[in-house]
């Protein structure tokens, strides 16, 4: 049965389905652009073709956007394909192309935004809406952790819409963790794709995604993620995990005796055991670049004479956690000089001490803590020279824990 021809609107044909088909044009229009409609009926196929102009030939005038809307309505008693075409210097190109029932759908919608090249059907919105991306950080970050989102539109063919970096990036806060909330707001249209992605300096500043997900775009919509540095991994929820409820403190603290050569660095590792899920942070010093970066981040110079480096985390109660205490020096060369394994059912003081030449052997180190080099001899040292073998006869670290 052929296509009905088209009516104005409110225009009644026996018992033909009346459907009007709306276009809206967003942006700044080029001159010479036209936009189109096709439909025909689905048994025939091309018989029943019937194309008509939404905006740009000498009878419609030319097209309009920022927001204007053209329609047409046409009469059906069967099924039929539609197409909603632009045309650009001559050639004409496909935007929405789809199929529907004559009494399926009384309006059918398509738009076409000169501002970012997007176009869609009516299953689509037409105006963005503001997507609000949060990141919470849960657990201490170490220094040098980056994070960012990076978001597509689904029928972009994988062109980037926005890229979101969250902290420790020029202009952005440092990734801090205990909570800390990290917001940015994207005007977003239609579905999206978004990752997000966790960089790491202990793997070379490599990124890892740890989220994935597909959205439809609504204004107000809040997406909010999770990173907890306590269990090694993220998640998307409506709220992010909370502090344990039964949670303790660690507090890991070095003490330096002696004097410091200069350019000397320490850091203290703990973790569940496993070397992907570690935490490694610096005590003192600045660990020499490797492949262009600092690992572990960077902390004033290392000073002895019973001076003390501390730094503190959260833990489940209960926990049992490796610890491990490294000496970094001038060369690059890395010594652990000791490590030990400790379950937390209270909050903690775990100590160690490393001792240099030039210590005061009647004062400086506790009665507590023997210079029997129990926590393991200095390292990182060149050998075939004299100060080094001195040094290694007269420097030695050990590790005490105080329950508080």
């Amino acid at each position: 049965m052929a296509l009905a021809s088209i009516a104005p609107v409110g225009a009644q044909d026996g018992e033909a389905a009346k459907t009007t088909f709306e276009l809206t044009l967003y942006g700044d229009v080029p001159e010479g652009d036209r936009f189109t409609l096709d439909v025909s009926n689905v048994p025939g196929g091309g018989s029943g073709r019937q194309p008509t102009t939404f905006c740009g030939d000498d009878d419609t005038g030319a097209c309009q956007g920022d927001g204007q809307v053209y329609r047409q309505t046409l009469n059906f008693d069967t099924s039929f394909v539609y197409r909603f075409l632009r045309w650009s210097g001559g050639t004409g190109r496909p935007f929405v192309d789809s199929f529907a029932n004559e009494d399926e759908k009384e309006v059918i919608r398509a738009y076409y935004d000169y501002r970012d090249g997007t176009s869609g059907g009516d299953e689509q919105q037409s105006e963005p809406g503001n997507v609000t991306f949060e990141l919470t950080l849960l657990g201490a970050a170490p220094e040098g952790e980056r994070f960012t989102t990076s978001i597509y539109y689904l029928h972009s063919t994988g062109n980037t819409e926005a890229d979101i970096r969250y902290c420790e990036f020029d202009a952005t806060p440092d990734c801090t963790g205990n909570g800390t909330v990290y917001r940015q707001t994207v005007a977003l249209r239609d579905s999206f794709e978004y990752l997000y992605v966790h960089y790491t300096a202990a793997t070379g500043g490599n990124g890892e995604i740890f989220v994935y997900r597909v959205e439809p775009s609504q204004d107000g919509k809040v997406v909010r993620v999770f990173y907890d540095y306590r269990t090694g991994a993220g998640g998307v929820a409506d709220a992010p995990p909370s502090e344990p409820a039964e949670s303790v403190r660690a507090t890991f603290q070095l003490t330096l005796h002696g004097d410091v050569p200069k350019g000397e660095a320490f850091y203290v590792t703990y973790g569940p055991g496993d070397p992907e899920k570690t935490t490694h942070v610096i005590l003192c010093g600045t660990i020499p670049e490797t492949n262009g970066r600092v690992p572990f981040g960077s902390k004033p110079e290392c000073t002895g004479d019973g001076a003390v480096h501390t730094v503190d985390d959260k833990f489940v109660t209960g926990d049992t956690v490796y610890v491990g205490w490294t000496r970094v020096d001038p060369s690059g060369q890395y010594r652990e000089f000791h490590s030990d394994v400790e379950t937390l059912n209270s909050d903690a003081t775990i100590t160690a001490w490393y001792r240099f030449a030039g210590a005061d052997e009647s004062g400086q180190i506790p009665d507590e803590m023997p210079d029997t080099g129990a926590g393991g001899a200095a390292g990182g040292l060149p050998l075939g020279s004299a100060a080094a073998v001195l040094l290694l006869l007269t420097a030695s670290g050990y590790v005490a824990r105080k329950q508080a």
